[in-house]
């Protein structure tokens, strides 16, 4: 796979493997951690994660919803602009927009 900054287009991108921490839920929010692979570009120095970032996160967050199925943040639907979010929020936003 050649991987590609979303920015400038150069192919001078490194990978770091980090622990990364992020919340999940939308009332009472627990902090995650999952080990992903953060993106770096060499010229502009941007840093992202990618689709398998991603999808290493959502592990940890059914791997978690899987050992406390009774959290009250289990029914979360849609992941936008970085939170979670359940069916009557998304419908909240679409309504708004």
């Amino acid at each position: 796979m050649i991987l590609q900054c979303p920015d400038c287009n150069s192919r001078n991108v490194t990978t770091v493997w980090t622990e990364y921490t992020f919340p999940y839920g939308v009332v009472n929010p627990v902090n995650l951690t999952a080990k992903v692979p953060v993106r770096r570009c060499g010229c502009c120095k941007e840093s992202w994660l990618d689709y398998i970032g991603e999808a290493i996160m959502d592990r940890v967050v059914k791997d978690f919803e899987k050992q406390y199925p009774k959290y009250p943040n289990q029914h979360r639907t849609s992941y936008q602009d970085g939170l979670w979010y359940t069916k009557s929020q998304v419908q909240a936003r679409r309504e708004i927009s």
